[in-house]
């Protein structure tokens, strides 16, 4: 659930960004500019705290119940998720992109099938 509500508000906050960029073309009052612009700086708890919570599911599951992810991944996922909730979070905003590749390699791998026996010959 993490996840989602971390894609809505990475939506959110695309979606502010777009109405700053158009706001310059479209001639919009300067005093509803500076409010979005507020409301911007602040979009980051829209993705931030819903991915740290993602990590934390994330690593229960694999340290519970041995998921398809190595547990020294799942500790990583811990300290990324313990690292959102400090003042610099944003730090590991940039590093759960690389836990989210590394995590996507290890899923893949185990998920592809396995090389046919060869059948011995007479």
């Amino acid at each position: 659930m993490g996840a989602v509500v971390a894609v809505a508000g990475l939506f959110v906050a695309g979606g502010t960004h777009i109405a700053l960029i158009d706001g310059g073309d479209k001639k919009i009052d300067p005093s509803a500019m500076v409010a979005l612009n507020a409301l911007d700086n602040d979009n980051f708890l829209a993705f931030s705290v819903p991915l740290g919570i993602m990590l934390f599911g994330v690593a229960g599951a694999v340290l519970r119940d041995g998921a398809a992810l190595p547990k020294w991944l799942a500790w990583v996922g811990i300290v990324l998720g313990i690292v959102y909730f400090s003042p610099v979070g944003f730090a590991s905003f940039a590093l759960t992109g690389i836990w989210i590749i590394i995590a996507s390699i290890l899923m893949y791998r185990r998920s592809a099938p396995a090389a046919p026996a060869a059948t011995p010959t007479a």
